[in-house]
């Protein structure tokens, strides 16, 4: 078998269904690219080698990967990369107001060097819409 395995098309998978079936039976291999599994290195794009992980060794390391549901990471996963794009939406609308902030205080003190007013105004007296 010398083409790889994500070469394959679907009618080349259908003709050889019963080899690809040997060499994904006991996986020992895992390309890096393409995400598939093998006995052999050959017929992977960027093979690496699945660490084996000893049963009498890791008992209590096993057992926190058996109960461990894929679904339930990809949520938690897809749970923090929304919360990150909230958090980064909430601190671009506060460098927004900010900014805005600044530039209503500038032209207010503008206003004022005008007019020839010297006392600032209190919170009280600048209208709730330039806040």
């Amino acid at each position: 078998m010398a083409k790889r395995l994500c070469k394959f098309n679907r009618h080349d998978i259908a003709a050889n269904l019963g080899t690809i079936h040997s060499l994904v039976k006991e996986p020992r291999y895992l390309c890096r690219s393409c995400a598939r599994t093998s006995a052999e290195s050959s017929v992977l794009c960027k093979p690496e080698a699945i660490p084996f992980i000893s049963e009498a060794a890791n008992v209590g390391a096993t057992a926190d990967v058996v109960m461990a549901k894929p679904n339930q990471t990809k949520k938690s996963l897809k749970k923090l990369k929304k919360a990150g794009k909230k958090q980064k939406k909430l601190e671009k609308q506060l460098r927004k107001a900010t900014s805005r902030q600044a530039k209503i205080e500038q032209k207010l003190v503008k206003m004022q060097h005008l007019t020839g007013t010297a006392e600032l105004l209190s919170d009280s007296d600048v209208p709730a819409a330039l806040h």
